[in-house]
């Protein structure tokens, strides 16, 4: 399996500054002096802060409002009166009351009736503005009042005098305004009674004009008439159309004209014609009789002619008299009975005619006359209303002005303004600042969350690694193990803050149980496994910085591989400053560099340390070129030598920050594994090294974590068991070594 493409799970690729819960306790932990430092000093400021600050009392007094426009109320012409308090539709009257009380001539005669609070520093009107606070509560027309100074007296009297010196001014501006109210509508009364009683008279004059009572009802009353007589036109056309008919069949079967009709009537009721007519009836019936007796010539016959031409004369005259000349045939007077009712129905349909016609042309007149009043009643309604209206308005107006005055006079009388106390401002026992309890409650608070500020800005400052998380999520490399820090290695650090100055501790010789021994075992056995397929003979061991244990795990690492009866050779590579005789507390007088310039060197060079299985070529005499010695033939060589001999070559290189000498042994060996060390290794030496061995191509085998300490990782195997070993409970043979001398 090859090294470099094993990738790390999802959390640990995560961004390195990326803090959960758990990274901020490590954090609070490993920055907790900065951290209680920077909390307590904000937990003493606020304390100093809060207990030297001189008491503050505040005073609260309140102010109902009422009756607030009057001046418009009395007058009854919101519209048309100028408002003294400024109101308008969008203002709010309370609103417009607090900035009374703002305002500067009513804060100066305060300020004026007030002793001085200090006497060096007079109150000023913008400072009194400043101090005093005054609100409108949102469900009454009420306003608060409260004020704040260091005399608990003083801000009662303050508000107290406030609200009163706000009452008189109040009632001082209602009389003012009711007073200017009062003059405004004396002065309006005349004028609008001058208005009244021209707009009554020219209603009058109008109705006097135009004949108008009641000009709704004549319009009723013309619009029924328009009806009644439309029909009674109707009506009497119809009875004149068979009247006229009538007459004219009358006239055919008469023969004779209405007049002769008429003429003829009047000559039968005549007595005198009549009378006339029948004695001249009786002689022409003489006459016949005698003529019928007597020869033409006979005196009796010419007597009976004589008598019938004076009685038809006598019948003429009396005729021209009765008719009044009309000529009428003499049969015409000597008409039957029946001829007579003829004569009678025919006068009778001509009168009934004429009366007919003379009836519908004065319907048709009266029609005429009620349908022209009809037409000019809209225009006469319109200018009715329009002088009706002017009426109505003059009279409310003058009703309204009336009563105003009547309300102004009264008012004007009164001593009672827009508003009165409702709660006045009593003297406080209590100070409203500084609030201890508050102010410690936000210092506790600001202090907690300034020390997490400043463990995190220290944190974020520095550049090291501090977590086994941290290191993986950089490296990306095949974790292989963790090796936890000692108490003794810790306490050595924290004293000399320096990793080289530690004494040499091989826990696998000198504390073959501990829990630094497992987890070298636990590193060998993930080693055996890391490459199924080809066999890891020759290894090389390097960091990103000096000071990361790296010489320390390959000594280590060898005990444990010897442990297990495997021949192991420790080659130290590091020709700038090696340590594998210091570990081994040898001298280093012939090594590597003796062996690489004389190859026949190397048997009487190799250290033999503890048991034959294990070999130590410290570095002998460090050559001028290291790089040059290092990558030559020679080494080649001497690498494929000492494999065969081996089961396994451990190489100790210098850091990759300082040297280039593990890249070039890198190309000559089976795997590369990398040492890394919290809170020694910075980020930019380990992207550094990251970026090296990717680039020159490194068999990279993987990573070992070196001096984990337990209590830094937020959730570690090492914690759990650094409980168990330092309570006492660790057994003394680890299921780690039993593991691996099972796999022998």
């Amino acid at each position: 399996m090859n090294a470099e493409s094993v990738s790390l799970p999802v959390e640990l690729q995560a961004n390195d500054d990326e803090i959960n819960l758990a990274d901020l306790l490590q954090t609070l932990r490993r920055r907790w002096f900065a951290a209680c430092l920077t909390c307590g000093g904000v937990i003493v400021v606020a304390a100093l802060y809060t207990l030297t600050r001189t008491p503050i009392y505040e005073a609260e007094g309140q102010i109902i409002l009422q009756n607030i426009d009057r001046t418009s109320n009395l007058a009854g012409l919101a519209e048309t009166l100028s408002d003294p308090t400024g109101f308008t539709r969008n203002s709010n009257p309370l609103e417009n009351e607090i900035q009374i009380l703002r305002s500067s001539p009513l804060l100066e005669q305060v300020i004026s009736l007030l002793p001085p609070e200090d006497p060096d520093k007079p109150l000023t009107v913008r400072g009194f503005r400043e101090v005093i606070n005054i609100s409108a509560t949102r469900e009454a027309d009420v306003l608060q009042l409260r004020y704040r100074s260091a005399n608990p007296q003083l801000a009662a009297m303050t508000v107290n005098q406030l609200m009163q010196t706000y009452l008189q001014n109040s009632v001082q501006l209602s009389r003012s305004q009711t007073q200017a109210a009062r003059q405004f509508i004396e002065e309006q009364l005349p004028r609008t009674e001058t208005e009244l009683r021209q707009a009554e008279q020219s209603l009058r004059q109008f109705k006097e004009v135009n004949g108008i009572v009641e000009l709704s009802q004549e319009a009723t009353a013309t619009v029924s008439e328009l009806s009644g007589l439309r029909g009674q036109i109707s009506e009497t056309q119809a009875q004149y159309l068979e009247a006229q008919e009538n007459s004219s069949q009358l006239r055919q079967q008469f023969g004779m004209t209405a007049a002769q009709a008429l003429a003829v009537g009047r000559l039968s009721e005549s007595a005198g014609v009549q009378g006339t007519l029948r004695e001249l009836q009786k002689v022409e019936d003489q006459l016949a009789v005698a003529a019928t007796i007597y020869a033409e010539a006979h005196p009796e016959l010419t007597e009976l002619r004589n008598q019938q031409a004076a009685l038809q004369q006598t019948l003429q005259g009396r005729v021209s008299e009765t008719v009044g000349g009309n000529a009428l045939a003499s049969s015409s007077t000597q008409m039957g009975t029946f001829s007579l009712d003829l004569a009678t129905d025919l006068v009778r349909a001509e009168v009934a005619q004429r009366s007919l016609a003379e009836r519908l042309a004065g319907l048709q007149s009266e029609f005429a006359a009620y349908q022209n009043r009809a037409q000019i009643l809209p225009g006469l309604e319109q200018q009715y209303r329009q002088l009706q209206r002017q009426v109505e308005v003059a009279q409310i107006t003058y009703q309204n002005l009336l009563k105003g005055l009547q309300d102004a006079q009264l008012a004007e009388n009164q001593t009672i303004g827009n508003a009165r106390v409702l709660d006045p401002a009593v003297v406080p026992d209590k100070a409203v600042s500084p609030r201890i309890l508050r102010n410690l409650t936000l210092g506790v608070f600001f202090g907690f969350i300034s020390g997490v500020g400043v463990a995190l800005l220290l944190e974020t400052l520095d550049n090291r690694v501090k977590t086994v998380k941290d290191v993986r999520a950089i490296y990306n490399f095949v974790l292989l193990g963790s090796i936890p820090l000692l108490r003794e290695s810790r306490s050595s650090l924290w004293k000399t803050n320096d990793p080289d100055s530690n004494p040499p501790l091989l826990t696998l010789r000198d504390d073959t149980h501990s829990m630094s021994s497992e987890a070298y075992r636990m590193l060998l056995a993930n080693l055996k496994f890391v490459r199924s397929d080809q066999p890891l003979k020759v290894m090389i061991m390097t960091s990103a910085m000096p000071g990361e244990g790296k010489s320390t795990t390959v000594a280590n690492l060898a005990l444990a591989m010897v442990e297990l009866g495997a021949r192991v050779l420790i080659i130290d590579a590091d020709f700038r400053r090696p340590s594998q005789h210091h570990l081994w507390e040898r001298p280093n007088r012939t090594g590597l560099s003796n062996v690489l310039v004389e190859p026949s060197t190397f048997p009487y060079a190799l250290i033999r340390n503890e048991t034959e299985n294990l070999d130590v070529l410290t570095a002998g005499v460090l050559p001028p070129s290291p790089v040059a010695l290092l990558d030559s033939q020679a080494m080649r060589s001497l690498l494929e030598n000492v494999k065969a001999q081996y089961d396994y070559v451990l190489i100790d290189t210098p850091p990759l920050a300082a040297a280039a000498d593990a890249l070039i042994l890198g190309q000559m060996v089976d795997g590369v594994i990398l040492v890394a060390r919290p809170e020694v290794l910075n980020r930019s030496a380990a992207v550094m090294a990251r970026e090296a061995l990717q680039q020159a191509h490194q068999p990279v085998v993987g990573m070992v974590i070196n001096g984990v300490i337990p209590e830094n990782e937020a959730d570690s195997y090492y914690y759990y068991y650094a409980r168990s070993y330092y309570s006492g409970t660790e057994q003394p043979q680890s299921m780690a070594t039993e593991q691996l001398r099972s796999k022998q």
